[in-house]
């Protein structure tokens, strides 16, 4: 083989290679997809989000977990006592979902009683909710 007949085979191979990995990322994006609970179905997902603030001096609270449905999907409020995340939508024997608020991180940043709120939801796509939790 010559010069030309082995740059032409290594860039052949550079090719295929650069084809076969950009089809494995589709194939792997296709069956896995994004990680739940970041990025909405299609409709399919509601998000929750609002804010956590404390009920006697009306300041936000970091690091309340947030959880819907047994647990399944948080997120904890943030330094602005917000919070933002999806879950799936429930099935249509029933519409209503509960939102339990828990101060998971201890005396850290004040003590805070769990909260859990029921709601019907219905058909929404989005669900706000400003909650104040009693301080203990």
């Amino acid at each position: 083989m010559n010069a030309s007949e082995l740059k032409f085979r290594k860039w052949i191979r550079y090719v295929f290679s650069g084809i076969s990995f950009t089809a494995m990322a589709f194939v792997f994006q296709a069956c896995y997809g994004p990680a739940y609970g970041t990025v909405p179905d299609e409709n399919e997902d509601v998000r929750i989000m609002g804010t956590v603030r404390s009920k006697t001096t009306k300041l936000p609270i970091n690091g309340i977990q947030v959880a819907a449905n047994k647990g399944l999907n948080f997120e904890y409020s943030n330094m602005d006592g917000e919070f933002d995340f999806y879950i799936g939508r429930l099935d249509s024997s029933d519409d209503s979902m509960i939102i339990y608020f828990l101060d998971v991180d201890g005396p850290r940043n004040g003590s805070y009683a769990n909260k859990t709120i029921n709601i019907k939801s219905g058909v929404k796509n989005e669900i706000h909710i400003d909650v104040e939790l009693d301080e203990k």
